[in-house]
């Protein structure tokens, strides 16, 4: 099953001031990662308005810190406490997200690792020598290194269970 997600950023302090629509598209999630569509850019920040699937359109706004989250989401720093969330290690240093919902960057951090802990969902790379993205659907225990000049645009949680640690 094809996935679509229509997003539409407006760009301000942050970017060019243009307003820039893309669309992806992503296998079902029996698939490890997908090449994604043509799109756009993404150097505007963006907020989903609920923490529903990439399936369905969303309504998208600026924020003037560069980096938006949808309501439930959270990143915090890696403690033994979360252990179970998400762990990212980037250019920017390391960083857990836990809860469902979305967490997306405006300038997106170059990723070294990724480790589900005991989350699903999706993420989102920009490889930059190829010009090309993928969405990357993730389960309990998935974990993966990337090359350098691969970015992290967005990660979508939709859940968790279980007691995978990173």
């Amino acid at each position: 099953m094809v996935r679509f997600r229509a997003r539409a950023a407006a760009a301000g302090m942050l970017a060019l001031g243009v307003v820039l629509t893309t669309a992806l598209a992503s296998a079902s999630p029996a698939s490890a990662a997908t090449p994604a569509s043509t799109r756009v850019a993404t150097s505007a920040a963006t907020a989903r308005t609920d923490s529903s699937s990439p399936a369905s359109a969303q309504a998208l706004h600026l924020s003037g810190n560069g980096v938006t989250a949808s309501p439930d989401i959270e990143k915090e720093s890696c403690t033994t406490s979360r252990a179970t969330w998400v762990h990212a290690y980037t250019d920017s240093g390391t960083f857990c997200l836990g809860y469902a919902g979305i967490y997306e960057w405006s300038v997106p951090p170059e990723i070294y690792t990724f480790c589900a802990g005991n989350n699903y969902g999706y993420y989102e790379l920009y490889y930059e020598p190829t010009g090309k993205y993928t969405v990357v659907h993730f389960t309990q225990g998935f974990g993966l290194d990337y090359p350098n000049l691969t970015l992290l645009v967005y990660v979508e949680i939709d859940g968790w269970s279980g007691s995978d640690k990173c």
